[in-house]
């Protein structure tokens, strides 16, 4: 099924976006909240309705990064002990929680035109969007 273009009326298109407080976004989230909301204003597709969701993809994106860390740590096996004493080592808990951060917030750069396939299903200004290679860069960023 495809779905429709995303074109919001150009009423609603925010131009300038302000992190607005009551989110309480950590400090790195808030940087991951502006960079990605100058890009969606670039691209004239972001609106006031829009700032829930993109205060999620920030809580994600960092989540992310800390699962990934975590991971790193721990290892992609580890170890338990079952009741009986015995050893034995299982698939960490923490990449079942990684990939499912990671579809969510894939879900979110298709929606709003930061991948490929997302672009073709969002129309965005053109004359408002630096270049193609700004918004690919920005795609790959936290890939």
């Amino acid at each position: 099924m495809t779905l429709p273009a995303f074109n919001p009326p150009v009423s609603l298109v925010v131009t300038e976006a302000q992190c607005p407080k009551h989110y309480k976004l950590s400090r790195e989230e808030k940087q991951i909240w502006k960079r990605t909301a100058e890009q969606l204003v670039r691209l004239g597709v972001l609106t006031e309705a829009d700032y829930d969701a993109l205060a999620d993809y920030a809580r994600d994106t960092i989540w992310a990064d800390s699962l990934r860390a975590k991971i790193r740590t721990e290892g992609e096996k580890i170890e338990i002990t079952n009741r009986g004493g015995g050893k034995s080592y299982i698939r960490n808990p923490a990449i079942t929680s990684l990939e499912t951060v990671l579809k969510r917030l894939e879900k979110f750069r298709g929606s709003f035109g930061l991948t490929a396939i997302g672009r073709t299903r969002v129309k965005c200004d053109a004359a408002k969007a630096d270049s193609e290679k700004d918004i690919l860069d920005f795609s790959k960023e936290k890939l």
